[in-house]
């Protein structure tokens, strides 16, 4: 529940409802795998599994660097992702610092070195240390943030080929819309093409983020190969982007 102070604030940052799950963690992932592997028409003997140890903004990205290796080393064919998002029974959800309400879910998806539902381009990440004193950032350290976020996006277009204005959407972490219009600005895209009616429905469900608006917007959506989609996660202490483009058969997760 939220104070209705707590509730005007996450309206004027773009927030208007969140996910709440009224079943276990567990229910919620193992119907999300089942989900999956039945969409991608395979058994799950059939596929490998990365296993995150940390489940942060930017997970995914680190979790498909891992599973690419997998497949590159000849470790396996198919490799499965599971991502999560939970509040522990008495936490709150809402975090004033940051402005966002966190909600509940799990997302996944199949990296496979078939060519099916979207064409891996590019994807990058870096991780710095988790502070070791409490607290917020500091000003200082959002703008170093900011910068090193930039530059991991022009590293991942120059390595893709890719131009901004290639971009045909971006989804962001589920921070706010102060956060979403930081990730077009280092992007170099306009706001209006990042994506951000997920985060209305859903908040912010930590490494879920990408996947849950992704699979939100082609649902909304005509197939159309060819579009270039940017997937950003991004914290305090890391940031992972993925440039994924739309393969002519696609298999949506």
């Amino acid at each position: 529940m939220l104070s209705a102070d707590a509730y005007e604030d996450c309206i004027g940052r773009g927030i208007t409802s969140f996910c709440a799950a009224e079943r276990p963690l567990e229910t919620l992932s193992s119907e999300a795998v089942a989900r999956t592997l039945s969409m991608a028409g395979t058994a799950r003997e059939n596929v490998a599994q990365v296993d995150l140890p940390a489940q942060d903004c930017s997970a995914f990205s680190a979790g498909v660097e891992a599973a690419a290796e997998r497949i590159a080393n000849g470790g396996a064919r198919h490799v499965l992702l599971l991502l999560t998002g939970h509040v522990p029974a008495g936490a709150s959800r809402y975090s004033p610092e940051l402005g966002t309400v966190f909600g509940d879910g799990a997302a996944t998806c199949i990296v496979s070195s078939q060519r099916a539902g979207f064409e891996l381009i590019s994807v990058r990440s870096w991780v710095r240390g988790r502070q070791q004193q409490p607290g917020q950032p500091t000003g200082a350290q959002l703008l170093q943030d900011f910068q090193g976020l930039r530059n991991l996006l022009r590293t991942s277009y120059q390595g893709a080929a890719v131009a901004p204005a290639d971009i045909t959407a971006v989804f962001g972490t589920h921070g706010s819309r102060i956060y979403l219009e930081l990730m077009a600005e280092a992007a170099d895209v306009p706001y209006e093409q990042v994506y951000y009616s997920a985060m209305q429905e859903f908040g912010h469900v930590l490494a879920c983020d990408n996947l849950i608006a992704l699979s939100h917007f082609l649902r909304n959506t005509e197939p159309r190969p060819g579009r270039v989609f940017c997937l950003i996660g991004w914290s305090p202490w890391s940031a992972g982007v993925i440039l994924l483009r739309e393969l002519p058969t696609p298999t949506y997760p």
